[in-house]
């Protein structure tokens, strides 16, 4: 009996844990686009900023703002808008589209726009990017060997090294590897090269984990 109530506390800490990445994951494309360093990704970044009174950042920003009522709505309106938008306002939209998809949970939609973004040569920062994402779309509908191979580019690229290991993270959880995970976790919560978002929401997973 013992036996059983322990695997019921692991489950709901794994729902725990894969609730709070929903929640607050699809910020993880725009975090990254302002936080992780390259030349590509803060030229794409300043180009928006620049641009900000333009109609067409303002149909960024217009998708954005149903993000957390409608995130599918919102990455169908910001997919629309790549269509015709330039090269990397529209990889913004798509990458962000990806996220959003995410958390509406279409992961086909979310892994679809991932790879295709990735496979068309997304400009700067956005390539590994896109990567990670079509990657974090896979977690829960592909074999960990298809997710792993979606990383391996990114293999001897330190800059996007804790964001590889939050997917491993959540392949660990898929396995219901609930101690995996979490030592992930608490190694990205104290990892200063990792982005501040990223580190926030790994020690709230931990911590989600250890209850």
């Amino acid at each position: 009996m013992a036996d059983i109530f322990t695997e019921v506390d692991e489950a709901v800490r794994q729902d725990k844990a894969k609730a709070l990445w929903k929640r607050y994951g699809w910020l993880f494309g725009l975090v990254a686009i302002v936080v992780v360093g390259g030349t590509a990704a803060y030229t794409i970044y300043k180009e928006w900023q620049i641009s900000s009174a333009r109609s067409e950042t303002g149909a960024i920003l217009t998708a954005l703002s149903a993000a957390e009522t409608a995130p599918v709505d919102a990455a169908d309106a910001l997919m629309a808008f790549s269509d015709d938008a330039a090269e990397g306002r529209a990889a913004v939209a798509r990458t962000l589209a990806s996220g959003l998809y995410s958390t509406g949970d279409d992961g086909d939609a979310a892994q679809a726009t991932a790879i295709e973004l990735a496979s068309d040569g997304a400009p700067g920062a956005l390539g590994p990017l896109s990567r990670i994402q079509a990657a974090l779309a896979a977690v829960d509908s592909r074999e960990p060997a298809e997710v792993e191979a979606m990383l391996a580019p990114l293999a001897d690229d330190q800059v996007w090294a804790p964001q590889v290991s939050e997917v491993r993270a959540l392949l660990a959880l898929r396995a219901g590897d609930t101690a995996t995970a979490a030592s992930i976790y608490a190694s990205l919560a104290d990892n200063p090269a990792a982005p501040p978002a990223l580190r926030t929401r790994a020690d709230q997973l931990q911590r989600t984990l250890a209850q």
